[in-house]
């Protein structure tokens, strides 16, 4: 499982298919994703999340401003923290309760995660998605 598995069969697309370099090729990916959750975890934990949430939020007056930051904030951690999932789920965390107070639907903030976070992760190169 380590080092991958290689099969031999007078089908090329099954040894494609079944073929590959195990877990030891994806520990770059892997070791990227720890280190971004690491950085995540670390920002939340000494209360940055926090400010950058209520210097952000001055400027969102409407829902649609709201909705908006939301997509700009998950682009840019997509940017900064190199890893898709930080990108959903530290805004997610960080505009939940700004949603609620604005009484817009829970599916709003997700298709704005969505739209900002997982949609634009494939277009950073050092993100893991680009990786």
């Amino acid at each position: 499982m380590y080092q991958g598995f290689s099969i031999n069969t007078s089908n090329p697309m099954i040894n494609n298919l079944l073929s590959g370099g195990g877990m030891g090729s994806m520990l770059n990916t892997i070791w990227l994703i720890i280190t971004a959750m690491t950085f995540g975890s670390i920002m939340e934990g000494v209360g940055l999340l926090k400010r950058v949430v209520e210097s952000l939020i001055k400027f969102s007056n409407s829902a649609n401003s709201l909705i908006a930051t939301t997509i700009i904030t998950a682009f840019g951690t997509n940017c900064i923290a190199a890893d898709q999932y930080i990108a959903i789920v530290m805004p997610g965390r960080m505009f939940k309760s700004k949603f609620n107070e604005r009484k817009l639907a829970p599916e709003n903030l997700s298709r704005a995660l969505e739209d900002g976070g997982t949609v634009t992760s494939a277009l950073i190169p050092w993100n893991t998605c680009g990786a």
